[in-house]
């Protein structure tokens, strides 16, 4: 290998160009990995916020629901992230539409409030 067109890794060893481009596209893959568990999260955390907090004008419940269906399609676009999320791909699913399903209830419970009382009088 001709060291004037080599690079190192983050262990200071002399690689290949191709096997540090292939390294830098590992890292971000694995970048964009936690990412994804980290924005799962989120939509949890928002939906959680939409139910237990002040939520005017439904704001907070609309990004919870908004952001959890950016959350399926990206997932849904990139299969090979469904690979690298491994275990945690049915974990995320699973949490990313309890997030959904916590948006929407103060809607619901709204629209089943207001059905309800309309059906009383």
């Amino acid at each position: 290998m001709d060291p004037s067109r080599a690079t190192y890794d983050k262990g200071g060893n002399l690689i290949c160009p191709f096997c540090a481009a292939q390294a830098t596209i590992a890292e971000g893959e694995n970048r964009a990995s936690t990412s994804l568990i980290g924005s799962a999260f989120a939509v949890l955390g928002t939906g959680a916020v939409a139910l237990t907090c002040m939520n005017p004008l439904w704001i907070t419940s609309i990004v919870a629901v908004a952001s959890g269906i950016a959350w399926l399609s990206s997932i849904g676009r990139l299969p090979q992230y469904r690979e690298r999320l491994g275990a945690m791909y049915g974990v995320c699913v699973a949490v990313v539409i309890l997030g959904m399903l916590l948006g929407l209830a103060p809607i619901t419970l709204l629209i089943l409030g207001t059905g309800l009382g309309a059906l009383r009088h």
